[in-house]
């Protein structure tokens, strides 16, 4: 009886699991890329949690150095620790639930700071980007990744920006 409640015990703490991968290239364009997920401990789905879906990751090469950028959507209140190719990057800003629905608007969820969200700088490199939910509120939803490079005229105007407001605080 008491390895029956273990085994019980076990098998309610372990987190819901994708039976196989789906790994998904993406283009280095600042896209959005959906993903689902369900409930903590669960990874990135490739469908929604309900539907038996496979673990999502996705692969992207970048030329020269780039961003990779973590949105939730949907409602705010997850959040998701990002593994890249394997080891923990990082995870995304952790927030309080809500009722404020953000739809499918990837974008707007990003800049909406009741929304979870991060952003990495990559050197130039081959790469496989996978998630496991820390927080998820509603046992379930909807979220994005985009990975960019900047423009060699947008990085020369932050850099521009950058050292302006060095030299003014000098």
């Amino acid at each position: 009886m008491r390895k029956l409640l273990l085994a019980l015990a076990l098998a309610a703490a372990t987190p819901l699991c994708a039976s196989a991968m789906t790994t998904t290239a993406i283009p280095a364009d600042g896209s959005w890329n959906s993903f689902y997920f369900g409930d903590v401990g669960s990874t990135l789905l490739d469908d929604f949690a309900f539907n038996s879906p496979n673990e999502q990751a996705f692969s992207f090469t970048l030329t020269r150095d780039g961003v990779l950028r973590v949105t939730d959507a949907g409602l705010p209140g997850d959040q998701f620790q990002i593994v890249l190719n394997g080891s923990p990057l990082g995870n995304t800003s952790s927030v309080a639930a809500g009722s404020a629905d953000q739809g499918v608007d990837f974008a707007g969820a990003y800049v909406n700071p009741l929304f979870s969200h991060g952003e990495w700088s990559l050197h130039a490199g081959s790469y496989t980007v996978r998630g496991v939910v820390l927080a998820s509120p509603d046992g379930a939803g909807i979220g994005a990744l985009a990975v960019a490079v900047p423009e060699p005229t947008s990085l020369a105007l932050l850099l521009g920006g950058l050292a302006l407001l060095a030299r003014r605080r000098a």
